[in-house]
């Protein structure tokens, strides 16, 4: 099962997590093992079953941390953009901010591919207690990672709404997690999923970081076609995803088609360049 593969990278950022909270009063925390109770609830409650194609409740209502109601639907209107998905909190002692840190930087290295004009990235927040200006706090702590949030925060969507309703929305997803009373914590895997333009889950992202190139696959492979730059679809046509390996990878017949298409058309171009040179009249004599 592919959950299980993903099961040691996931525990270690868990571990982090859980870690820097025990050691919070520590400039630089160090990750201590983990409580056998915590370790059985991760076992058991926490992780990623992937749903892939499954559809997102999107009549459910959030708010902004300006106070404005919106539905999830709002942020998928059928223009053609992805939406990234991620669940965070803003009070998460080490993992939400080293995943969103982490987000923010792979946003500011892709090329091609910019907030609101490509694609939309929303986050809701696991805690319900959480206050605006916490919320805004990590927001603006974003905007040091991806420069075009100083000038329109908004665009990346950061939303709390019920226990209830975030609940409704992971469970689409397939994204586990708990509250774990001892911690004071909320557990959960890093993850986020890249959804498509009308609302489905399409593909699954693990980890703190990942290369530029995978995430901008990522979104190229989830936008609508007219999105995709003609080196995006040279990339999606010789690049494939390997889940277990959380990257993509070269698929090796494919671009060894693309490679014998190229290599016969400069062969043919050449070839009738040769033919129209012989063909051409001697130059007359004096």
């Amino acid at each position: 099962m592919f959950l299980r593969r993903c099961s040691l990278p996931l525990l270690t950022a868990l571990g982090l997590s859980v870690g820097a909270g025990m050691a919070s009063a520590q400039t630089n925390p160090t990750p201590q093992p983990l409580p056998e109770s915590l370790r059985t609830a991760l076992d058991t409650q926490v992780g990623v079953d992937e749903l892939l194609g499954e559809k997102l409740p999107l009549d459910l209502s959030f708010r902004t941390p300006e106070g404005t109601e919106v539905r999830l639907g709002d942020y998928f209107p059928g223009d053609g953009q992805p939406v990234v998905l991620t669940f965070n909190y803003a009070d998460c002692p080490s993992l939400c901010v080293s995943q969103l840190d982490g987000l923010g930087q792979v946003m500011a290295s892709v090329e091609g591919w910019s907030l609101g004009e490509n694609y939309r990235v929303v986050t809701l927040g696991l805690d319900p207690a959480e206050t605006p200006e916490r919320t805004m706090q990590v927001r603006d702590r974003m905007a040091g990672f991806y420069s075009p949030l100083q000038e329109s925060p908004q665009q990346w969507a950061f939303l709390n709404g019920s226990a209830e309703d975030v609940r409704a929305v992971a469970d689409a997803v397939g994204f586990r997690y708990t509250y774990d009373e001892d911690s004071g914590q909320y557990l959960h895997s890093a993850a986020l999923m890249l959804c498509t333009p009308d609302g489905r889950v399409a593909r699954y992202l693990y980890g703190l970081r990942f290369p530029a190139q995978t995430f901008r696959l990522a979104l190229a492979e989830t936008a609508d076609g007219s999105l995709r730059s003609t080196t995006d679809k040279i990339l999606l046509f010789c690049f494939t995803f390997d889940p277990t390996g959380n990257s993509y990878v070269l698929a090796a017949w494919n671009f060894t088609r693309l490679f014998l298409a190229v290599f016969a058309l400069a062969l043919g171009a050449w070839l009738l360049r040769m033919f129209r040179q012989g063909r051409r009249p001697a130059p007359a004599e004096a």
